[in-house]
């Protein structure tokens, strides 16, 4: 982690991969003041350390592409569960995650290979990005 703080804002965000580790590092490191308090807990500090790895792992998982992959998440949701949620409150993790989802939408579709559902699927997950960026900035 403290190696991507090395790398200059260019290269953190050369191409897909640098972006996405520079879209997780918002996960890192303490919270200032204004924030929930529980995010200031050592255990959140864990949390935040898995969720970086387990992305980080899926990632790398994902260059490799040696196998095909199962698509068991893309199912549909359980009859009768309520599907509210808690969204943390990370502005800089949306504005990364916006402009990391703009840059695979951009790259895919000047090389062709984005279809206008997927298209339309890309610009409402950046679009949600940034409303949540906006809902969350002015809170710290």
């Amino acid at each position: 982690m403290e190696l991507l703080k090395k790398f200059d804002g260019e290269t953190r965000t050369q191409n897909l991969y640098w972006s996405w580790l520079y879209t997780l590092d918002a996960l890192i490191g303490e919270k200032g003041e204004g924030y929930p308090s529980f995010m200031h807990s050592k255990a959140w500090l864990h949390k935040e350390l898995n969720t970086f790895l387990s992305s980080w792992t899926e990632l790398k998982h994902d260059t490799i592409l040696y196998a095909k992959q199962i698509y068991a998440e893309m199912g549909g949701g359980m009859a009768g569960v309520d599907d509210r949620g808690y969204v943390e409150p990370n502005p800089k993790l949306y504005a990364r995650l916006a402009a990391l989802v703009n840059m695979t939408r951009e790259g895919l579709s000047t090389r062709g290979l984005l279809d206008d559902r997927n298209q339309e699927n890309l610009e409402r997950l950046e679009q949600l990005a940034l409303s949540l960026k906006a809902t969350f900035v002015n809170c710290f």
